[in-house]
């Protein structure tokens, strides 16, 4: 096999491969890496994009930009997309999985060869879940990274399967959503912008409401130029919310490829931004997909939590609780890293540890009362264990005693550690006949009924 850098004479070369490549998505061709390369200066981004061949054929794409970084006084050289993860390799239809693995080995050994050659210390890659080999999967997907020397930091994304009837769509909404919704009509109107129907008037009101919405200019003018280029040449569309007097009042922007969608970019005018414009604009854009052959819709991550890798502010978790309410399927999200440098693992590990004890939840709050008064009847004094304790109030129902009787013949050493006042061992009864038949059975009496069990052992000893 052999390695070939992208050049701009191979671009239709790499676009063709995009194309067929059921690994590729939108973030595989070299629109995005032209977005890329032009979004964070900043990170001095150096393209090393290359090309997999075998016997003149292209077996495989690689995305891969070299990234400066810097906190305080440290520096470090990585491999990442504007410091977010790169696309993994995208390989060739019909290869066996024998020739997958000889590729991507060949792959990830081309790369170790150019971060030690350039001294980079870590590399970041993701897996997209819109790829046709993941919505179209005969086995599981999984972290085939992992194989090559990856560190496992995947999170979750929401799909949903625009496929479905639309009544089936809408009772998947939270009933909050639905509300939300209703209200949004009564305010506002919608109106989708796709292909040439975008005028470059609108596109610029949008970027305009971005600069607003987000207090300053976010990001070069040239991503914005390739964002309005992709949906007018149809590889998109814009949904704007307006007023019923049609002041503008929001826009989302939404990527579509491969029979598949993702929101790209979103802002809403600061005046209106506590109305429900989103929720209006997210349900619009989803049956504006569905009816022009959309198959699937990637909402957005899902952020539950703290993980060890993962540091979301209540911020992304209340938008992914946002996005949860629209339905779908929640789905595996796969990221992996690699660290090439003992002192960057050491850097970074020191850093995500100190946030991760600041961020994480030491002690929680009972969300309910059942687990404490399961403790409060096990842990009440115990009678001696010669008779069945006795209640006014309960009767012991014979299916008790039968299962009492089982789990304290099946473990003679904690029946006799029972009768010798053990306390721990009782515990350790009871829970056995709740894990086993016994679930959903009341511990208290099942205590009673092994109490009752113990009694007769007792007396024959």
């Amino acid at each position: 096999m052999e390695a070939r850098p992208l050049t701009c004479d191979l671009n239709k070369v790499w676009d063709e491969f995009c194309r067929t490549s059921p690994d590729a998505w939108f973030w595989h061709t070299t629109d995005w890496l032209a977005y890329n390369n032009a979004y964070h200066r900043g990170l001095r981004p150096r393209p090393l994009n290359f090309l997999c061949y075998r016997e003149s054929k292209v077996v495989a794409i690689i995305p891969l930009v070299l990234t400066h970084h810097e906190e305080g006084a440290y520096h470090w050289k990585a491999f990442t997309m504007s410091g977010l993860p790169l696309p993994a390799p995208a390989l060739a239809a019909g290869l066996s999985p024998t020739e997958r693995d000889d590729v991507i080995d060949f792959i990830f050994a081309a790369i170790d060869d150019i971060a030690e050659e350039l001294g980079v210390s870590y590399s970041r890659f993701q897996i997209d879940p819109l790829r046709p080999a993941a919505l179209n999967a005969r086995y599981a997907p999984y972290n085939f990274m992992l194989r090559n020397g990856f560190i496992d930091c995947s999170i979750n994304t929401q799909i949903i399967d625009l496929r479905l009837p639309r009544t089936e769509l809408r009772h998947g909404l939270r009933r909050n959503h639905l509300r939300s919704i209703e209200k949004g009509r009564e305010i506002f109107q919608t109106h989708i912008h796709a292909g040439s129907s975008l005028t470059n008037e609108k596109f610029e009101e949008y970027a305009r409401m971005h600069a607003r919405a987000a207090g300053r200019i976010t990001r070069p003018q040239a991503t914005f130029d390739l964002m309005r280029k992709w949906i007018q040449s149809g590889q998109g569309f814009v949904v704007e919310a307006l007023t019923k007097e049609g002041v503008p009042a929001g826009f989302e922007l939404y990527l579509t490829h491969k029979g598949a969608c993702y929101g790209l970019s979103a802002c809403n005018e600061p005046e209106y931004k506590h109305l429900p414009i989103r929720h209006l604009i997210e349900w619009e854009a989803m049956l504006w997909m569905r009816s022009h052959g959309i198959e699937f819709y990637d909402i957005g991550a899902q952020h539950f939590g703290t993980l060890p890798h993962d540091f979301p502010e209540k911020k992304n978790q209340d938008i992914s609780h946002f996005k949860y309410g629209f339905g779908g399927a929640t789905a595996p999200f796969f990221l992996a890293e690699r660290f090439y440098s003992a002192e960057h693992w050491r850097y970074e590990q020191a850093s995500r540890s100190k946030r991760f004890e600041a961020r994480y939840l030491w002690t929680t709050t009972p969300r309910s009362a059942d687990g404490r008064t399961l403790l409060e009847l096990l842990d009440r004094p115990q009678k001696p264990a010669t008779e069945p304790q006795q209640t006014k109030y309960v009767s012991l129902p014979p299916e008790y005693l039968r299962l009492a009787e089982a789990v304290v013949a099946e473990h003679p050493k904690n029946a006799k550690q029972c009768l010798e006042g053990n306390l721990k061992a009782l515990h350790f009864l009871v829970g056995l006949v709740l894990r086993g038949p016994g679930k959903g059975k009341d511990p208290l009496l099942l205590r009673r009924a092994i109490e009752g069990a113990l009694a007769p052992q007792g007396a024959r000893r």
